[in-house]
């Protein structure tokens, strides 16, 4: 996250916001990017099929609009 010029002392309460939506394989995944998106200066979040939380179709990345999604990717407006 510091590696564009961000201050690196707010990186690690960020990541743990960013855990809730992106759980280890296995875990489920919050169903709300709301309070990760105002604990965070995160203008956008992208998941991935890549992603665990993409397999479940409960969570955030399939509940919440996307602002541009295709087979891959989807991607959610914070700001």
């Amino acid at each position: 996250m510091s590696g564009f010029g961000g201050d690196p002392a707010l990186c690690p309460a960020a990541l743990a916001e960013l855990s809730s939506v992106f759980p280890p394989a296995g875990q489920p995944a919050a169903a709300d990017l709301a309070g990760v998106c105002r604990a965070t200066p995160m203008a956008f979040v992208a998941a991935m099929d890549t992603d665990p939380a993409w397999n479940d179709r409960r969570s955030w990345v399939w509940t919440q609009a996307p602002a541009f999604a295709n087979s891959y990717v989807r991607l959610f407006r914070c700001r």
